[in-house]
């Protein structure tokens, strides 16, 4: 059990790039307790279809924490919010931005909380002409998310595909030494073009597309 709960309250959830994030950390002790580091860190990660990918913008180090048995330590903390990648929510991948309190609490459970953000893109700036204005240009940077690497379990779906391909094979081999009838010969056939095909297609698809790359 842990030595002390962690919560985070943040005033606004929904920021834009450049805009102040100001949360306060609230420490709660059960008992007496040191925590010999206290972190707050503000960071991103993906999940969906694919690999997932995660990396953290910005960290703030509070320094060792001493609390006895039923005090409360609040922390008031200011990040700024950055260019992105923005949050999304899509059918392919997904961008969720979190800000996630750990103390370091020796010989214990290190206590652990996280609060979901949404980070919004930046506005579209204007830049008026001589009696035109030219088109709005986005302020937000690029980012790479990840790269449409297979995952191990495409991996394992092509094993497995290609074990039941072998058994209809041996079955197909079977039928047509031991005279069976015409009817199952095709039944098998079908069966281990389809197992094959399903193994085949993911690689056949890499070879037309190349890399996908994923970006916000």
């Amino acid at each position: 059990m842990s030595a002390c709960n962690l919560s985070l309250e943040v005033k606004r959830r929904e920021l834009r790039p450049g805009e102040a994030i100001d949360a306060t950390l609230v420490m709660r002790a059960d008992r007496d307790v040191r925590a010999d580091a206290v972190s707050v860190v503000l960071g991103w990660r993906t999940h969906g279809k694919g690999n997932r990918d995660s990396d953290s913008a910005e960290t703030v180090e509070l320094g060792p924490v001493e609390l006895t048995a039923g005090t409360e330590h609040r922390t008031p903390i200011r990040l700024s919010a950055p260019n992105g990648p923005v949050s999304y929510r899509g059918t392919l991948v997904n961008v969720d931005w979190y800000l996630t309190a750990r103390a370091d609490v020796p010989w214990a459970l290190d206590p652990k909380t996280a609060t979901e953000l949404v980070l919004l893109p930046a506005p579209l700036e204007e830049v008026p002409g001589d009696g035109y204005r030219t088109p709005p240009t986005l302020r937000a940077q690029r980012h790479v998310l990840g790269t449409g690497v297979p995952q191990k379990s495409g991996q394992q779906n092509v094993a497995i595909a290609g074990f039941m391909f072998m058994v209809c094979a041996i079955f197909l081999v079977s039928s047509l030494q031991g005279g069976g009838s015409t009817l199952g010969v095709l039944f098998a056939l079908t069966v281990a073009l389809v197992f094959g095909w399903r193994a085949l297609k993911p690689k056949v698809a890499r070879a037309r597309t190349g890399e996908v790359e994923i970006g916000v």
